[in-house]
């Protein structure tokens, strides 16, 4: 398998902003596109341009929020109680995936203190206290 290929279409496509590109703690990683065009248009550009064949999963989550947490301390105890839910971009950013509405909108009420944004902007690094 053309691992290292693979990584490194995933992580170029996620620069250009083709597709949002999510690494989650286990080593996996999730793909977050509008529709499945933009999922289509990938496989396309992975097989032409860096010789992958890729197969995609659907995962049931509903939506990701980058977050912004107002210091060090207030990351470290999201990150431990949330672990099941984060993510990084392909920045570094902490990202929220959320399994539907009602879990985003409960995480949103639990940590008030903690910027939930629905969109970042290219290359920017969201969170000053890593």
């Amino acid at each position: 398998f053309k691992t290292k290929q693979l990584q490194k279409g995933l992580k170029e496509l996620g620069e250009e902003g083709a597709i949002q590109v999510f690494s989650l703690r286990d080593g996996r990683v999730v793909l977050g596109a509008v529709g499945q065009l933009q999922f289509e248009i990938v496989r396309h550009r992975l097989a032409g341009e860096y010789s992958v064949d890729a197969v995609y999963e659907q995962v049931g989550l509903h939506t990701a929020r980058w977050l912004r947490f107002p210091d060090a301390k207030t990351r470290e105890r999201f990150t431990s109680k949330e672990a099941a839910s984060l993510a990084t971009d392909v920045d570094g950013n902490p990202v929220f995936l959320a399994t539907n509405r009602y879990n985003l909108e409960l995480a949103e009420e639990r940590w008030p203190e903690v910027g939930f944004h629905a969109t970042r902007e290219h290359g920017e690094v969201l969170d000053g206290s890593r």
